[in-house]
């Protein structure tokens, strides 16, 4: 009965602390299976310890049990952490379709790097393993529950992300912008990360019967996301013989989207920019790790930076009042930008997501709390401002992109 009593310890602890960790990971509407499997664990914990008693009746084999039990619940919590990438992991996608006869046409994909509509816990493992894959340090197993569980905060806090719902609601603005085309329409929607992905795009546009496919990438810059997709896609294309893929060059250099944020800004101060107000033109960054692999990154986004700037300036502000920062991985960040803003007298700031497309989970809550720690005086109004969106100039932007590579167009 006692060894009995003792198995059932450990293994009770185990369970506990694998649906504890479970508890921080899993989707909302999942939770009450782990506080559940926790629950029954609890019982059992305490049914094995009064089973110990009861065959021992000795203070120090209860002392001992307890410590053991606990030590089994850390281990099943450390257990179930170090799987969770094995648990998580989401299967390839992309599967290979008989190609149907071509018609003539090329097919249109607007590729983004936009994360879930909801909160996936196979997407924070995907981005942990990628960070890991070069190197860039994350935390460990055990504590890696917590970023979960921050995720899955952020994403009820917001009541989901809006990304993709933008980046599908410019495909369809841009499919009625190709109309007068010689482009199969309309334009398809993938993402770098999940369903649908640029493989099973292509697999759809190939059984369609295309040809030739055009590939928009929604991004001021060429990025490791797309050049993963890229990858993950291409032997699907190997396989299809005589497919023809190119890829636009991303929006660095688009003068409407430039104008676009220059424009907003102003309209965000009453078309009366002046002297006391300032500007931080905000993009994402990256670890300087992948620097090395994509260089241009960093340089197209300051470029696009610049390009907004100028264009402020000329419609009123002074230039040493329009500055650059960035949302992660990169200084200057924006808490010191804005601060840095306040202290030359500025009496109001914008930020902006300068080089983003369309709002995140990042851009709608880490943007506002960094701004918000400037912690500036009461006078000074700081507002942050969205992305981009769905404004019919981003549309148009892509769709001059498209044209130009309607002939010829770079692999990525």
């Amino acid at each position: 009965m006692t060894i009995g009593a003792w198995a059932a310890l450990l293994a009770s602890g185990v369970v506990g602390g694998a649906s504890l960790c479970a508890a921080f990971v899993v989707r909302t509407r999942h939770i009450w299976i782990a506080a559940a499997t926790g629950v029954v664990s609890l019982l059992a914990i305490v049914a094995s310890l009064a089973g110990i008693w009861h065959g021992a009746q000795r203070a120090d084999a209860i002392v001992a049990s307890i410590f053991i039990g606990l030590g089994a619940c850390l281990g099943g919590f450390a257990l179930a952490s170090s799987l969770l990438p094995s648990v998580t992991w989401r299967a390839p996608s992309g599967s290979l379709r008989e190609p149907a006869r071509s018609d003539g046409l090329s097919h249109l994909i607007l590729l983004a790097d936009a994360e879930p509509e909801d909160y996936e816990p196979a997407a924070i493992s995907a981005a942990f393993a990628d960070l890991e894959a070069t190197d860039v340090p994350v935390p460990p197993d055990a504590a890696r529950v917590l970023v979960y569980a921050s995720e899955r905060a952020r994403y009820g806090q917001l009541g989901g992300s809006p990304a993709r719902p933008t980046v599908r609601s410019l495909a369809i603005a841009t499919s009625l912008l190709m109309r007068d085309t010689r482009f199969a329409l309309p334009v398809r929607a993938a993402f770098c990360d999940g369903g649908p992905s640029l493989a099973d795009e292509f697999a759809e546009a190939v059984s369609a019967g295309a040809a030739r496919i055009v590939v928009a990438l929604l991004g001021v810059a060429e990025s490791r996301a797309f050049d993963l997709a890229a990858r993950d896609a291409a032997p699907l294309v190997a396989a299809h013989a005589g497919l023809d893929v190119v890829y636009t060059a991303p929006l660095w250099s688009a003068t409407e989207a430039a104008e676009l944020v220059a424009r907003r800004v102003v309209e965000s101060l009453g078309d009366s920019p002046g002297a006391d107000d300032g500007v931080v033109l905000v993009s994402q960054g990256q670890p300087w790790q992948w620097d090395r692999a994509y260089p241009t990154a960093g340089e197209h986004a300051t470029y696009f930076c610049q390009r907004v700037r100028a264009d402020l300036v000329t419609r009123g502000l002074r230039e040493d009042r329009v500055r650059l920062a960035w949302l992660d991985w990169e200084e200057p960040g924006v808490t010191e930008v804005v601060r840095h803003l306040a202290a030359l007298g500025c009496a109001r700031i914008r930020v902006v997501p300068a080089t983003m497309p369309f709002d995140t989970v990042s851009t709608l809550l880490d943007l506002r709390d960094s701004a918000d720690q400037a912690a500036v005086d009461a006078e000074v109004s700081v507002e942050v401002l969205p992305a981009w969106g769905d404004d019919l100039s981003v549309a148009r932007s892509l769709r001059e992109r498209i044209l130009e590579c309607s002939q010829e167009g770079p692999e990525l």
